[in-house]
C-alpha cells in the first residue's frame, strides 16, 4: 500500500467541497479557490469572494461586485476597487459565460 505523505489541509477540504486551486491577486494577496455548486469561493487570509455562475460576485466584508475573464485572465470588481488575477484561468466550473 502507497502512503501519500504529504496532504495539505487545504487538500483536505477539496474532499468536501470540491477542487481547490491557488490565485495571486493584483493586491498582492494569494487565494485558494474552492468550486461549489454556486460557483466558487477565493480564500486569502484576509477575506473570502464567493464568485456566482452568473457573474455576481460577493465579499465577507458586504461588498457586492461582479467578476469576468478573457484570455488575459480575470477580474473582480467592486464599487471601490479591482482584483486582477493576469494569465489565470477563471475558477468557476461553468463560469465562461461571464466574458469580458
Amino acid at each position: 500500500m502507497r502512503k501519500n505523505i504529504f496532504m495539505p489541509a487545504v487538500a483536505s477540504l477539496a474532499l468536501i467541497a470540491g477542487p481547490s486551486f491557488g490565485y495571486e491577486g493584483s493586491n498582492g494577496s494569494t487565494y485558494i479557490a474552492t468550486q461549489n455548486a454556486h460557483g466558487a469561493a477565493l480564500k486569502s487570509a484576509n477575506e473570502t469572494i464567493y464568485l456566482g455562475k452568473d457573474c455576481d460576485a460577493l465579499s465577507d466584508k458586504e461588498e457586492q461586485g461582479t467578476w469576468a475573464w478573457a484570455n488575459g485572465g480575470f477580474v473582480i470588481e467592486f464599487p471601490t476597487r479591482r482584483i486582477g488575477f493576469a494569465r489565470q484561468d477563471q475558477p468557476v466550473d461553468g463560469g465562461y459565460n461571464c466574458q469580458m
